[in-house]
């Protein structure tokens, strides 16, 4: 296939069994990325939990083990921060990513109403990331819906804190993969707001509610386009 693959490793014990995304015209955003992108190698990620582990294996032991497992190499990694959190809660996989060239995608929460202390401590967040050499991508808010905000306030959302995060690394539309292409529209943010467009692609969603990707596409238009988490269609759904 063509694209990049990413989020999320699916882990037994010891074992990491291979789960992700893909991704169809990204090969990774750069910081400054080009106009349009054509398709490349696929890029396997996962997130990975060390609870899956033997107890006192390091991030980088559980990355060696991900790849012999899969027989490929982890090449991306989904974080995320909570609402108004900006701290240090993922430094241990931030920096095996940095120490073994892993990007990362980055789901950061700051205050819905616009905070000027939350954007400036976003900033000095992912600032720090790339001073330090970290390869990301950036999406506020993944799978926002109804449930978090209207689809205004999101439009907001994005054109206040958006320009902050675009100065250090590309900022993706992470869709509600559950909420099918009328979500997908509602919320979209715009391209002129955007350096990328992804979706969460939960078979079972997609499969009994006959979403396609097509409506991303469409909204994408010369953008890159993909899926940043994956999950299997459960019994009785094909």
């Amino acid at each position: 296939m063509n694209g990049e693959l990413s989020r999320r490793a699916v882990l037994g014990g010891a074992v990491a069994g291979l789960a992700g995304a893909l991704l169809t015209r990204i090969p990774v955003l750069a910081a400054t990325p080009p106009a349009t992108s054509s398709a490349r190698t696929a890029r396997v990620g996962g997130t990975l939990n060390l609870q899956a582990f033997t107890s006192g294996t390091t991030y980088s032991q559980a990355v060696e083990m991900w790849n012999r497992t899969t027989g490929t190499h982890l090449r991306c990694w989904k974080i995320y921060y909570q609402l108004g959190q900006f701290g240090t809660s993922n430094e241990n996989a931030v920096q095996t990513m940095i120490d073994m060239g892993i990007q990362a995608l980055i789901s950061v929460k700051p205050a819905i109403t616009p905070s000027r202390t939350d954007r400036d401590a976003m900033v000095a967040l992912l600032k720090g990331f790339h001073g330090r050499g970290l390869r990301a991508q950036v999406c506020l808010w993944q799978e926002v819906g109804p449930k978090d905000m209207s689809a205004d306030a999101y439009h907001a959302y994005v054109r206040y804190y958006g320009p902050s995060i675009r100065q250090y690394y590309p900022l993706v539309f992470d869709a509600p993969g559950s909420k099918g292409p009328d979500g997908w529209r509602a919320y979209d943010p715009g391209r002129s707001n955007l350096d990328g467009y992804a979706v969460d692609y939960y078979c079972t969603s997609f499969v009994r509610n006959s979403f396609r990707l097509d409506t991303l596409t469409d909204l994408a238009g010369p953008l890159p386009i993909g899926v940043w988490e994956i999950g299997g269609a459960g019994p009785g759904t094909l």
